[in-house]
């Protein structure tokens, strides 16, 4: 899931913790989206199996654009309106109480929806953060824990978007705990999607990519709307 009857097409574990590491600027929330949608719709990614499960994707940083963004996919994938993709077009606290995660998961749990929750997607851990130091060890280690909590009682694997440092090579900027606590890290850089780490798993082969412009129709100004989809 993409599943897991060869080690060597797998990414995610269900009930597990992955990250998608990225520069700003590189496409981020389109590859994350593009990957949630596959599962979504029970489609193969790249030659990858996929175990269709529904999404919950939390757009903390551009709910709006997200939007658009998941009519682009749908539009691409066929049009159809009942594959369970939710958004969540709006910023969560996942570091100063349980507050909001009890609200996520509420959510989560209140959607009619028949699959049962295969992935849920954090965008960004900055947002999320929530005034947190992505570099203390307690902070990071606050924000881990609502994490767990959060994948503990929906039993579905948690991606997070996270930007990469100055250096790239170094990976995920902040604490190193993050890195720790994560089955599986996937770097975007320079059109290519790079597994960095795969506990338990053999480590995939890295997957190029290009955005393709979608036209989506015209707004109140009648000016097009248009965003990307990835294409491998």
């Amino acid at each position: 899931f993409p599943h897991q009857r060869e080690a060597l097409q797998t990414w995610w574990n269900q009930s597990g913790r992955g990250v998608i590491v990225l520069p700003t600027g590189t496409g981020k929330t389109f590859v994350a989206m593009d990957i949630a949608y596959h599962i979504a719709a029970g489609i193969a990614y790249d030659g990858r199996p996929t175990e269709q499960g529904s999404i919950f994707y939390v757009a903390a940083e551009a709910g709006r654009s997200a939007e658009t963004r998941v009519l682009a996919l749908r539009q691409r994938f066929g049009g159809d309106p009942t594959i369970p993709f939710f958004l969540v077009p709006c910023a969560v606290d996942l570091y100063n109480s349980l507050s909001h995660t009890k609200e996520l998961i509420e959510l989560i749990e209140a959607t009619n929806s028949a699959l049962p929750t295969a992935l849920i997607v954090i965008d960004t851990l900055a947002r999320a953060l929530a005034g947190g130091n992505e570099n203390a060890f307690e902070d990071m280690s606050a924000f881990i824990k609502k994490i767990d909590y959060l994948q503990r009682k929906t039993k579905a694997h948690v991606m997070i978007v996270h930007h990469s440092g100055k250096d790239t090579a170094k990976g995920a900027r902040g604490h190193s705990s993050l890195r720790a606590a994560t089955d599986t890290e996937l770097e975007v850089a320079d059109g290519v999607i790079t597994a960095r780490k795969q506990r338990d798993m053999e480590m995939s082969k890295p997957i190029g990519f290009r955005l393709d412009t979608v036209e989506l129709g015209f707004d109140a100004y009648n000016e097009k709307i248009t965003s990307c989809v990835v294409v491998k």
